[in-house]
Parts: structure tokens; sequence; C-alpha cells
């Protein structure tokens, strides 16, 4: 099967069934740049793609055949072509593997090194929105196990740095609610790489989700530069939108903030608060709070 993604007209394929990747989405660029810095790997049915607990973290595009997916030597799923393996060990750069990929059959894949695979959203910043709604996929494929109940509904709230303080003031107006609000304190992109363990594991505990929006970032639409919320922000919304339902994830910014927003996210509720240079912040927050409060109270607990 391998000749069949080699030479001239194999190359053409190549680019052809990358682009039909889960995190490609018909971008034909970031497929063309994907095909240039993969090498093409075969494995025969019982080999393993990657090995739970290896501390290898090469991405593998799965262009033929099928894989199983196991966890602990147990089955937990499958994986076939257009999608791809080993995307979280590439991410975090200090994590294990996750889980055991073995060959179910034939197959032919493109291994991507961890060096070109992050550097590949850097270039093409859209394959961003496309990994978290992967990463959002293989999390709720995770929530067939057990998860054991909070004893206190949990409110995850992300923010850049810039942003901090009003999450900050946030947390501080949920203090004697009900519920625990708990700044992410690191955000995602971080010297190690991302801190894809510890998010998943607050994603698997909390029942609710508000993220600050600030101009932190431009970015350049039709021509035109816009302010934009920090990349980490939106892929931490992105991994929460997939894990909790949209009615459970808040976006809070400035009433006259200009922020671009991805249209797909357009769907989350807004909670919009107004502060003028020189007045207190918790004042300008309170409302927000309230909102929030109101939401949570008509949700309850996931």
């Amino acid at each position: 099967m391998r000749e069949r993604f080699e030479g001239d007209a194999g190359r053409v394929r190549l680019i052809e069934a990358l682009s039909k990747q889960d995190i490609v989405q018909y971008d034909a660029a970031l497929a063309t740049a994907l095909a240039e810095a993969g090498t093409l790997v075969t494995l025969a049915p019982g080999q393993n793609v990657v090995t739970q607990g290896g501390s290898d973290n090469s991405v593998f595009f799965l262009l033929a055949g099928e894989a199983s997916l196991l966890v602990h030597d147990r089955p937990f799923g499958t994986r076939g072509e257009s999608t791809c393996v080993g995307e979280m060990a590439a991410i975090d750069s200090s994590a294990k593997r996750a889980a055991t990929i073995q060959a179910a059959t034939d197959m032919v894949a493109l291994e991507v090194q961890e060096s070109a695979f992050r550097k590949s959203p850097d270039d093409h910043p859209m394959a961003y929105k496309a990994l978290a709604q992967l990463l959002g996929q293989r999390l709720r494929e995770r929530s067939r196990f057990v998860r054991p109940p909070n004893p206190r509904p949990v409110l995850f709230v992300g923010s850049s740095s810039e942003g901090v303080s009003i999450a900050n003031e946030l947390q501080a107006g949920f203090k004697h609610d009900p519920f625990d609000a708990i700044v992410w304190p690191n955000g995602v992109f971080g010297p190690g790489g991302v801190a894809f363990d510890s998010l998943e594991q607050m994603a698997e505990r909390a029942a609710f989700a508000a993220f600050v929006i600030s101009p932190d970032d431009t970015v350049l639409s039709r021509d035109n530069e816009k302010p934009a919320p920090r990349d980490n922000v939106i892929f931490e919304l992105g991994l929460f939108m997939g894990h909790l339902a949209r009615e459970r994830v808040f976006l809070v910014k400035e009433l006259s903030s200009d922020v671009k927003i991805p249209s797909d996210l357009l769907g989350v509720t807004p909670v919009t608060y107004t502060w003028k240079q020189g007045t207190a912040v918790e004042a300008a927050i309170g409302p927000v709070c309230h909102e929030i409060r109101k939401a949570i109270k008509a949700q309850g607990p996931r």
C-alpha cells in the first residue's frame, strides 16, 4: 500500500489524503507542509504504532488501514484513516504515551517529528481550533469511564496572563457560592509545552468554564488588523466546548472591547462588563458574577 503514496503521482495522493485529516480540514498548504516534513512508514497487523508509557513523541497520520487503541492492554476504541495518533505526547513534550496504538490491519502512516508538528499550527493558526476539537472528541471518549462525582461543582476560569486580574476578581466574586471557582494558573503554552494532563484532569472535574477574552494579540482578517484573544485561551475554550455543553461555557469580555472571536465560538454565552480606568474592578465584575451565578443555578451540577 505504501507505493500508492510514493513518486510524483503518489505525492498527489498523499497530499489529498492528508487534506482529509481531521486537524488539516482541507488546508492544502498545511497538507503540503506535513507531506514535506513527514516520512512514510508501514506497519503489519499486531505491530505498535506507539506504545503506552513510551517517551517518543512523533505524530502519525493514518493514511490506510485500521488500528486498535489499547489502555493498559484493554481495548478502548479504534483509529482509522483521516485521523492522527500520538498528538498528545507531541503537544506536551514531557508526557509519556497515554495509550498503545496497534495496527489491526496492514497500515500506512506518515510519521511527523514533534518539532515539525508543533510548527505546523504556528504557520497555520486555524489548525489550533481543529486540534482542540480533536482533543475534545478524545476527551469525550474517555467519559465512558466512571467519573467520581464532585462534592462541589467546579467552575474553571481561564485567561491569558494579561487577563488574569479579571479572572482573579471573578474567583473572588464567587467565594461565598456553593461551587468552587478555580483560576487556571499556568496558561496552556509554557517552556515544557502544553500541560495537557493537568488541563485534561481539570476538564474532567469542571462542571462549567468561563474564559476572560481580552485584546492581547492582533490578527489580519480581510486586509484589516483586528485585536484578538491569545491563542492559548482559544485553545482552552475549544477544548472545554468539546467536553462541556455550550451553555456551560461563558465568554467574559469588556463591552467596548472590539475583539475578533472565531465564528465557531459565537454560540458560547457572552457575558460583558463595563470598566473605566480609575474605577473599582470589583464593581464592574459584580454583574458578570451575577449572570454566571444564575446560569450555573439553572444548569445544575454535571
